[in-house]
């Protein structure tokens, strides 16, 4: 049969395929526009099975705000070389998704990435977007990681290799502020934000470890109750984001930096 060039070119814009893989699947379903569009995706779907043990350690993350700026999503896609991720179409990718879970959030804010993953996309389901974008290039893609945050002003940074990414969610701050504690949570990764989040049993475990060194190093029992208050500050400055030495001046705590702002909230995602 005969097919045109608008038919090719059609199916090629909305399948991201190739021109022969596109003329093919056009002469296999008689010339159906959207019957070879579905072919593809089917198609898509068997080479990400076919794909899908191969190891994937490369990749990129997205982040899509709201106008407003007091939303945010993240995603993390991984890919199998640094190749692929820095390709335009890989980025491309990477940041429809992250819209795409942005809109999703809005109505659905607690989302899992199983639910993200069977949501509907541009063209099928979030999952169909992504074997399509596998046939086209040719590697093992997986959505490895996703995250939500909202808040009176959001924050953002992604580092210049696009692999490592974070959002903070504060109240009384600045643009500025905003961005510069983004890239803090992204470099320092932080695990709690203040003391008090820490749960109370990772807390009765360090103090365990505490408790346990002093006691190898011989310290008498007596003085351990003037000893553990500073190893737990410093276990503190380690791991809650309010606490840490901030990564653009390490002479002072983030909570010092930060004035009479608030962060509410904080994700940081990586590949």
């Amino acid at each position: 049969m005969s097919l045109s060039t608008a038919d090719i070119q059609w199916l090629r814009g909305e399948t991201g395929v190739g021109m022969m893989d596109a003329k093919k699947a056009l002469e296999a379903t008689n010339g159906d526009r959207e019957a070879a569009v579905e072919a593809l995706r089917k198609s898509g779907a068997k080479v990400a099975a076919a794909k899908s043990t191969r190891t994937v350690k490369d990749g990129a993350v997205g982040i899509a705000i709201s106008a407003d700026r007091r939303q945010a999503a993240m995603v993390a896609l991984a890919c199998e070389t640094d190749f692929v991720a820095r390709t335009p179409d890989f980025q491309a990718l990477v940041n429809e998704l992250a819209v795409t879970l942005l809109h999703l959030s809005v109505g659905q804010p607690d989302i899992t990435l199983e639910q993200f993953l069977v949501a509907p996309a541009a063209t099928g389901t979030v999952t169909d977007l992504v074997n399509a974008a596998l046939a086209k290039m040719g590697e093992n893609m997986q959505v490895t990681g996703i995250a939500t945050i909202t808040g009176e002003q959001i924050g953002d940074y992604i580092h210049s290799n696009h692999k490592l990414g974070a959002v903070v969610a504060m109240t009384k701050s600045n643009d500025d502020l905003a961005h510069d504690l983004a890239m803090h949570v992204a470099a320092m990764n932080p695990l709690y934000r203040v003391p008090a989040d820490v749960p109370a049993d990772v807390l009765a475990k360090e103090e365990e470890v505490y408790r346990a060194q002093l006691k190898a190093d011989g310290k008498p029992e007596a003085m351990w109750g003037k000893i553990l208050p500073g190893k737990v500050a410093k276990f503190y400055s380690e791991v809650c984001l309010v606490k840490q030495p901030f990564v653009k001046d390490d002479k002072q705590r983030v909570e010092q930096v930060i004035g009479p702002a608030e962060i509410t909230g904080f994700r940081r995602l990586a590949v």
